[in-house]
């Protein structure tokens, strides 16, 4: 499936090295005041999301954004505290 990547190695080498930024930027970011604050439809996934873990089902009306999106955050969520 990947094999150009082993064919060119200079290729292999840009996809790493921007894998490498991409991660140093995520961890930096991350210990900034604003990666606590949820925006618009992050706040609104995340509240879904929790009302999903709570056994409240669905709290918003009907479906006007990317309904599986809640789910999957209630589904790793759920993973991660190991129910």
């Amino acid at each position: 499936m990947f094999a150009f990547l082993r064919r060119d190695p200079i290729l292999m080498g840009i996809l790493f090295l921007a894998l490498v930024l991409r991660l140093a930027y995520a961890l930096q970011a991350s210990s900034t005041p604003l990666a606590e604050v949820l925006l618009l439809d992050s706040e609104f996934y995340d509240r879904q999301a929790r009302s999903l873990l709570a056994g409240k089902g669905w709290t918003e009306g009907v479906f006007f954004t990317n309904p599986p999106y809640p789910y999957l955050l209630a589904f790793l969520g759920s993973a991660a505290r190991g129910n």
